[in-house]
């Protein structure tokens, strides 16, 4: 939890976990529009594509920081994920906005998925706060005791006010 190994698995392993995760991913990313019963996913969907290259580059990033690890270079992981994290969450806030509509990719409570006002509205708020979680993940390394516990804070919070956010929406729409 302080950023250093607590544990340590094998040099292979090492090196092809984040291969097998991201393989995983893609294959499910290949499947959504597939398996989409309404076909609103659509695999060409700017939205879409932005979002699977957005979370394989950020895949790509950790697959870089486990082979540095497998070749002997040692720091501090808070001081490397939770940029990473930072910049996903920033980034991942310009994209959610445009999302339309779907079962598969966005912020989905009942409320959303029941109502494209909801949705939209829910969904422009989500990209403000996804890029003010992005900025405090950076930001709290100003704080390194302290710094997972400010991103996980930052990203619950918006987790729940996101919800809460949909539920009212929902019922200011339904007057």
């Amino acid at each position: 939890m302080g950023g250093t190994p607590d544990g340590y698995g094998s040099r292979l392993t090492g090196v092809l976990l984040m291969q097998l995760i991201q393989f995983m991913i893609l294959g499910l990313f290949y499947m959504i529009p597939r398996i989409d019963p309404q076909r609103k996913v659509k695999a060409s969907s700017k939205y879409f594509s932005s979002i699977i290259n957005l979370i394989l580059v950020f895949f790509l990033f950790l697959n870089g920081i486990f082979i540095a690890q497998n070749l002997g270079y040692s720091f501090n992981m808070n001081t490397v994920i939770l940029p990473a994290f930072g910049f996903l969450m920033f980034f991942l806030g310009g994209i959610i906005p445009k999302t339309e509509l779907n079962w598969f990719v966005g912020i989905r409570t009942p409320w959303t998925l029941s109502n494209e006002e909801v949705w939209r509205s829910t969904h422009e708020r989500a990209g403000l706060l996804f890029k003010i979680s992005g900025v405090i993940s950076v930001l709290s390394l100003l704080v390194p005791k302290y710094s997972f516990w400010v991103f996980m804070l930052s990203v619950f919070l918006t987790t729940v006010y996101l919800m809460v956010f949909s539920y009212t929406e929902h019922l200011r729409l339904r007057v």
